[in-house]
């Protein structure tokens, strides 16, 4: 967001310059937290979907290595 910024902005060592840029031109800037509980559910779904992702490609690559010998 700041790649349009003036280099005065760019370039400052003060942090506060940035935000005071920014909520002059009306962007905002928030965080949201999870509760530490949801740790593993997050873990999980993460890594299912990764794992099934892997194996679409495995399933590509065996299928496309097989299609090329014949």
């Amino acid at each position: 967001m700041l790649a349009h910024a003036p280099q005065s902005v760019q370039y400052s060592k003060n942090p506060n310059v940035a935000t005071v840029y920014l909520s002059a031109h009306h962007y905002t800037q928030w965080w949201t937290y999870d509760p530490e509980s949801r740790f593993w559910h997050f873990q999980l779904i993460e890594g299912g979907w990764l794992l099934a992702l892997s194996l679409i490609l495995l399933a590509a690559t065996v299928w496309l290595v097989r299609r090329r010998a014949a």
